[in-house]
């Protein structure tokens, strides 16, 4: 019940600030009006020019970010070529790696099998052309 009186204050504060300020710009207005209508175009052109003043300066600040956001672009760009470039060496290193691995298990395989012989006819094992290991000669 606390929160939600605390909330209905706080609604009610950010209200009265709105409307409050909303009052404080009529009293500006107010004052910065004349009666007389040469003296209220010049306040008008004092307001205009400022404007176009702020609207350069906005306009400069566009172009400066605009600046910055191509460049960051082209930093991301080359950040992910790199990337690309690192993954592919990466992926390159790892085949090679497997296929070294691959190698040793067999040479592995075969020394252990070199060891022994076929249970028919007492001859050892050999290594062929395509890594696997054989029987040196045919047993029957």
């Amino acid at each position: 019940m606390s929160a939600w009186l605390r909330n209905i204050q706080g609604q009610l504060s950010d209200l009265a600030n709105e409307v409050l300020n909303e009052a404080n710009d009529v009293l500006a207005e107010a004052r910065e009006e004349v009666a007389d209508p040469d003296a209220e175009l010049l306040v008008a052109k004092k307001k205009c020019a400022e404007a176009e003043k702020q609207l350069a300066i906005e306009a400069a600040k566009c172009e400066s970010l605009s600046g910055e956001k191509k460049h960051l672009e082209e930093q991301l760009y080359d950040a992910h070529v790199e990337m690309d470039a690192i993954g592919q060496k990466l992926n390159g290193m790892v085949r090679q790696r497997d296929e070294e691995i691959k190698k040793l298990k067999v040479c592995r395989h075969f020394e252990k099998k070199s060891k022994e012989k076929c249970s028919a006819c007492s001859k050892r094992y050999k290594m062929s052309l395509r890594g696997e290991c054989v029987i040196e000669e045919e047993c029957f």
